[in-house]
């Protein structure tokens, strides 16, 4: 629908000096709410993180964000945002990454939080892995013939 016509044109559109020191994912955050419609879930979302969730310290759950929605009257759904807001926000195209932990989901502020994002990535492919590797076991079992 429209939203996700709003976001191709959100993603696209931002671009930041690559020199600007400080935070360049809040930067790219704020710059990203310009091209937002302001009664829209994805602006409230962002602007909840931006203003509260910059950092891995200080993450906020689902939950948080749901609340912040339906405060202002917004539809708060956990699947729309991580299909188009969250994952869009980690696409090639933008300077915005909206990263996630244990504890919720953050702006990153420094490169330390780039790093445990980075880790949390390596941790979660090991994860997979460790799956696939699994089920070529279960398949060698049952289906020998298959091969794995």
């Amino acid at each position: 629908g429209n939203s996700e016509c709003e976001l191709t044109t959100l993603w696209t559109s931002i671009s930041f000096d690559q020199g600007e020191s400080g935070m360049p994912f809040v930067k790219a955050a704020r710059k990203a709410l310009q091209s937002l419609d302001s009664q829209s879930s994805n602006y409230a979302i962002l602007t909840f993180l931006i203003d509260n969730a910059v950092g891995r310290s200080n993450a906020k759950t689902w939950n948080a964000i749901k609340q912040h929605l339906l405060d202002r009257g917004l539809k708060a759904n956990k699947n729309q945002f991580q299909h188009n807001l969250l994952s869009e926000s980690r696409s090639w195209q933008s300077d915005v990454f909206i990263a996630s932990s244990r504890q919720g989901y953050f702006i990153i502020r420094d490169r330390d939080d780039a790093a445990a994002m980075v880790d949390w990535y390596n941790a979660r492919i090991q994860a997979e892995e460790t799956h696939r590797e699994r089920l070529g076991q279960h398949i060698n079992k049952h289906w020998p013939e298959l091969g794995n």
